[in-house]
């Protein structure tokens, strides 16, 4: 078991490394940050940071992956458990990290992004969306579809700078998902 201590201290140095990054991409390209840089921006060691991470992807990614955790952990938590709750949490879990998405999307790397999105997000659509359907060869079609759909809108949520409000993002999606689920069977949809 570790020392709280040293948990403490490495989620400090990480969100510290995570916000110097995030600093570093308001101005530079990701490829043209060296860790080095990252480092003396967060006032951290290169071996706190190697203590933590690999590459600086990983900072990013291991972000990606809290929002999606917390995401599931909240719609989980939640008695509402719907395609309109579950669409409209994530256009809230997104907004508070409005930064790293536009931060991707400038610097060419929103890959990464969607690389989680088809990993949290096909779980989701599987779960609730294309449980309408008896084909599974079908449902991972529709899956894919839904997770490019919301990968996308929001890129272009963030491109446009969030302006629209999340509840407005939920409406358009959940009006469109919601034309695509076949009659009489949206009792399968959280099951």
């Amino acid at each position: 078991m570790s020392n709280p201590s040293n948990q403490l201290r490495s989620a400090m140095t990480k969100e510290w490394i995570f916000n110097a990054l995030m600093i570093l991409m308001q101005t530079k390209n990701l490829n043209n940050i060296s860790i080095t840089e990252v480092c003396t921006k967060a006032g951290v060691s290169r071996m706190g940071f190697y203590r933590n991470y690999n590459i600086i992807e990983d900072v990013i990614v291991e972000r990606i992956d809290q929002v999606f955790n917390d995401f599931f952990d909240q719609a989980l938590a939640g008695e509402n458990f719907d395609n309109y709750n579950s669409t409209l949490l994530f256009f809230r879990c997104f907004r508070n990290e409005k930064i790293l998405v536009e931060n991707l999307v400038k610097s060419n790397v929103s890959y990464l992004l969607l690389a989680k999105c088809n990993e949290y997000l096909h779980k989701l659509a599987t779960r609730i969306v294309v449980k309408t359907y008896d084909d599974s060869y079908k449902e991972n079609y529709i899956a894919k579809f839904y997770v490019g759909g919301f990968y996308c809108v929001l890129i272009e949520w963030a491109l446009n700078g969030m302006k629209e409000s999340d509840k407005y993002m939920a409406d358009i999606l959940y009006e469109f998902c919601g034309v695509t689920i076949p009659k009489g069977n949206a009792e399968k949809m959280c099951n």
